[in-house]
């Protein structure tokens, strides 16, 4: 994910970024950042050969939440692009590039299911982490 957000980031200093993306652009990044620095904790813990058990979903919460809000972003900043397949100014992308991107963006959708639903990894570190009482079903 970062090096889709340093290709961001270099397509936003040679086109120019409004404030508003700017902005989202530093969130996105913490959220990256978060996301791996937490993974880390994780992988170290099975490098020494420990159960992870549900902090694991932590995991796979903010790692689902960041890569959409990468790949989110990329959509809004580089739209045209995406879409239509043109830059205004510039060379038009590889036939590869748009298809490597517009795929990355569907991935995206696909991360958040495949690593379990948002709402089914915050019931995990609810219950199992959190210790706070099941809702009612």
């Amino acid at each position: 994910m970062l090096t889709e957000l340093g290709r961001l980031r270099a397509d936003m200093a040679t086109r120019g970024a409004s404030a508003s993306a700017r902005e989202r652009f530093a969130r996105v990044y913490i959220d990256v950042v978060a996301a791996q620095a937490r993974t880390a904790t994780t992988v170290r813990a099975l490098a020494r050969g420990d159960t992870v058990g549900p902090a694991s979903s932590v995991d796979k919460l903010l790692f689902s939440k960041a890569e959409k809000a990468v790949n989110d972003l990329i959509l809004d900043v580089q739209r045209e692009w995406l879409i239509a397949g043109t830059r205004e100014g510039q060379v038009s992308p590889s036939r590869d590039e748009l298809d490597t991107a517009r795929a990355e963006w569907w991935y995206s959708r696909a991360a958040t299911i495949m690593g379990g639903t948002a709402e089914i990894q915050r019931g995990i570190i609810a219950d199992h982490i959190l210790g706070l009482p099941k809702e009612k079903r």
